[in-house]
């Protein structure tokens, strides 16, 4: 993961850090299910408009940093965490506001797994600053989530549950 940080800047300097960002989190929060495109006009907001994600899904794309343009997840989970971490690095309060807003979307999708959260959590905290970007999360957020954890029913929802309390537990 060397090279992340010259794919960030290279994703900033066309304009494409932000939907980058928004895979990165979808991407770790899901546990690398695909992610079509129309969710992610949707979670980056009014920032962009519908044909700025469109070209930055297209150089995105072209520059392998996207699977494809109907499967928009980063090509390692590993590289999401990095490329996440070096894009939070680079960006304005503004970015980083809206980054962390993507991050409480992610929190709060019913649909998302526990062991998504927990990941997610794990690369904010254990990137190269240690706990650094762990103040995007929103505490609202984070209650949500440890209300859904402890609904768990099933073996593998119980051992995410867990997982998502081991990783929340500084909080």
């Amino acid at each position: 993961w060397r090279r992340a940080r010259s794919m960030a800047d290279s994703a900033r300097a066309a304009s494409a850090d932000l939907v980058l960002a928004a895979a990165a989190v979808r991407k770790l929060a899901s546990r690398d299910a695909p992610c079509a495109l129309h969710p992610l006009p949707h979670l980056v907001g009014g920032e962009l408009h519908p044909e700025q994600v469109k070209a930055a899904v297209a150089w995105l794309v072209g520059q392998r940093l996207l699977l494809s343009e109907n499967d928009l997840r980063c090509p390692h989970q590993r590289l999401a965490g990095a490329l996440l971490d070096r894009i939070l690095d680079g960006q304005t309060a503004e970015g980083r506001a809206l980054i962390g807003r993507l991050i409480t979307a992610a929190l709060t999708d019913p649909a998302l797994p526990l062991g998504g959260f927990a990941l997610l959590l794990r690369e904010l905290t254990f990137g190269r600053d240690y706990g650094r970007w762990r103040p995007l999360l929103s505490p609202a957020a984070l209650g949500f989530a440890r209300s859904r954890a402890w609904t768990a029913a099933t073996t593998a929802e119980i051992r995410e549950a867990c997982w998502f309390f081991n990783e929340s537990s500084s909080e």
